[in-house]
């Protein structure tokens, strides 16, 4: 009894509790109440953790940065070998020509400067070269003959002038062939007051012909010049020239022309590679069009016939309306002409007697049964499925 009533209770410490009942102090560092020694302790913590923070940020910005510069110098060393292995092609191919140009005996200009100026003789040497072909194809076109009335008959002699000066450039040589009345011949194709004639000054194809002696009922008085179109290999001899000058010169002013280039043309010129022949069509919007449909029309085929078929009948070939295009451009490939091209070439067939050619420009004039005329390619057949769907809908279509 004495020894139960003697013993105490027992209590159980908790762990975060000593046995004398006080609460220990949490974990982990700790300033000291009211000492200037833990104050500097806990505040070099504070800048110890702070610093170390900073170290962090900064490598992980060297590393992103270190691995920016290994991917640029990784594109870098690749532009490198790609620009080294076109250096080396080069070399070797003018290594190659330079051998060749020893043993055909050929000198090579050292500089630059001779280059340009050897480059513009020989483009000056090739024009000299198409002049003298368009001298020597214009040596087989006869003299103008002219009509002179007699005064006690109606019957018209033909009597032959003098002959003129010898041809040195295309402009004059269009004109040897296209002379008129009661003006001299100019030297300069290009200027502005060229224009084509009238209707009225231009007889018809009947007028032509040169017989030894012709009857005519009723004649005027006034003397009329017998004219004819334009040699087609002149035309393009014409073309090919102007077109190489303005190459060799770009910088020298010429009067406007066919063959200038669009805002469609410049503007598509870095995005889209036109047909090479495109260039040297005297038709502005032809050519658009052209280039529009490139993609799905034959260029060759549509150009042969324009080269082919066509005829000049105007003084400058550089201008879109002294041409007559052939009949089978609006029924083979109506989907690229326009009313201008259909007035050009309708008036000088009213002038030759022909008869005008029919065209819709949404091509309601091409009929199944038109023989050889009138064939659309198949990739056009759907469109053309639209376009008479578009017409019975009483709507228009136009291109």
């Amino acid at each position: 009894m004495t020894e139960s009533a003697t013993m105490k209770p027992v209590r159980f410490v908790l762990e975060n509790e000593s046995s004398s009942g006080i609460e220990p102090r949490p974990r982990g560092r700790k300033s000291l109440d009211n000492h200037l020694e833990g104050d500097r302790k806990s505040r070099n913590r504070r800048n110890q953790r702070a610093y170390r923070q900073r170290q962090q940020q900064q490598l992980l910005e060297a590393e992103k940065e270190r691995d920016n510069y290994k991917a640029n110098y990784s594109k870098l060393q690749q532009r490198l070998v790609d620009k080294n292995g076109k250096l080396e092609r080069m070399a070797n191919l003018v290594y190659d020509m330079e051998r060749l140009c020893v043993l055909q005996g050929i000198t090579v200009p050292s500089s630059i400067t001779e280059r340009l100026s050897m480059f513009k003789q020989r483009a000056a040497e090739d024009l000299d070269e198409q002049f003298a072909d368009i001298n020597e194809s214009l040596r087989s076109i006869p003299n103008p003959v002219y009509e002179t009335p007699q005064s006690d008959s109606s019957v018209i002699t033909n009597t032959e002038p003098s002959p003129h000066s010898f041809i040195e450039s295309p402009p004059s040589a269009l004109e040897e062939v296209i002379p008129m009345l009661d003006s001299p011949l100019t030297e300069d194709m290009d200027s502005v007051g060229m224009q084509i004639d009238d209707i009225a000054d231009i007889p018809a194809l009947e007028e032509f012909s040169t017989p030894e002696s012709i009857e005519v009922s009723n004649m005027s008085s006034q003397i009329s010049p017998l004219r004819g179109p334009i040699p087609r290999h002149v035309a393009l001899y014409y073309i090919q020239s102007q077109y190489l000058k303005k190459l060799t010169d770009p910088d020298k002013e010429y009067p406007p022309s066919g063959l200038d280039p669009t805002p469609l043309e410049l503007a598509l010129s870095d995005k889209v590679r036109f047909h090479p022949r495109l260039r040297f069509l005297p038709c502005p919007k032809l050519r658009e069009r052209l280039m529009l449909f490139q993609d799905i029309l034959d260029i060759n085929t549509v150009v042969d016939h324009i080269v082919k078929g066509a005829t000049c009948w105007g003084r400058d070939p550089l201008q879109n309306d002294a041409w007559e295009l052939p009949e089978v451009l609006f029924y083979d490939f109506w989907f690229i002409c326009d009313e201008d091209m259909l007035r050009c070439t309708n008036k000088w067939r009213l002038l030759n007697g022909k008869p005008p050619i029919v065209w819709d420009n949404a091509g309601r004039h091409v009929k199944k049964d038109s023989g050889p005329l009138g064939k659309v390619p198949s990739k056009f057949l759907g469109f053309l499925n639209m376009t008479e769907e578009t017409t019975n809908n009483g709507h228009s279509l136009t291109l």
